[in-house]
């Protein structure tokens, strides 16, 4: 009987620490979740739909992600592949979806029109005070 004790206790301590953790990444993830968003816009989100930084967030995000900063470096400002700072979409589009004979290869089947149209508001802010620098993209809302 003893054992039993011990076990259901055991169970308790588990299922206790369970509903912690939860409860803890509830709140983290609650925080999270209206990093940088105006009481407006934090107001009207529902809980099925994921927030995304503004477009330009987004492009560096996708910037990152795509190791694009590895030719370009990490700001967009050049390295073995050219400065990206104001590019137009559509050297954007070409470039991005096709590749060019300079060895950048096709990202066609990683992208899609959105990302293109949040690539080009990213290399429109790069050099202003509007530059979005964050380099964990992997966080839901990395600090601008």
């Amino acid at each position: 009987m003893r054992h039993a004790s011990s076990a259901q206790a055991l169970l308790a301590a588990a299922v206790a620490c369970a509903f912690g953790i939860v409860f803890v990444n509830a709140a983290s993830a609650a925080d999270e979740a209206t990093h940088g968003l105006s009481p407006a816009t934090a107001g009207t989100m529902t809980a099925f739909a994921a927030p995304t930084l503004p477009s330009a967030g987004e492009g560096r995000r996708q910037f990152l992600k795509l190791n694009c900063y590895s030719c370009h470096g990490n700001f967009a400002g050049g390295g073995i592949g050219p400065g990206l700072a104001g590019v137009s979409r559509g050297e954007v589009a070409f470039n991005v979806l096709n590749g060019n004979d300079g060895g950048m290869p096709s990202f066609a089947g990683y992208v899609d029109d959105t990302d293109i149209d949040n690539l080009t508001n990213y290399f429109a802010g790069v050099g202003t005070g509007n530059e979005w620098v964050f380099m964990d993209w992997w966080k839901k809302f990395p600090k601008k």
